[in-house]
């Protein structure tokens, strides 16, 4: 599966709103570069999305619905850590938050709350690093 396209289950219903969503992830992974040891890259393919809620259509336009159930947000990505030329750690993760509703947001009002927040207690597991305030 390296280097074919990704398979969304869940990224949005409208090519724009897909769009919008690798965008929103982009710039929140980027954000972790900083949080990273002088030297050291993290690249990062993002596979497949499934976000948080189900999406329901309601009189033209889209209601993302957050039910708690086996709606949680997941992610599959591939990720390599490198220092240099040295590959430091490379593996394929699934990023799940199962309880999803249950934690505190750090943004609350920005795009994808839920998916963030999962990414970033991932980066901060895998990586032992601190993740970036925003």
């Amino acid at each position: 599966m390296h280097g074919s396209a990704p398979y969304y289950l869940d990224a949005g219903r409208t090519s724009w709103d897909v769009e919008r969503t690798e965008r929103v992830l982009r710039e929140h992974l980027l954000a972790w570069a900083p949080a990273l040891p002088e030297g050291q890259t993290l690249a990062i393919e993002i596979r497949q999305i499934d976000l948080a809620g189900r999406e329901m259509p309601v009189r033209g336009n889209d209601l993302r619905v957050l039910g708690g159930g086996a709606d949680w947000p997941r992610i599959t990505l591939h990720y390599t850590l490198r220092s240099g030329d040295t590959v430091l750690a490379s593996g394929d993760d699934t990023v799940a938050d199962m309880n999803y509703l249950d934690g505190r947001l750090r943004e609350p009002r920005t795009e994808l709350p839920y998916e963030k927040r999962m990414l970033d207690d991932w980066f901060h597991q895998r990586f032992a690093a601190a993740t970036p305030s925003r």
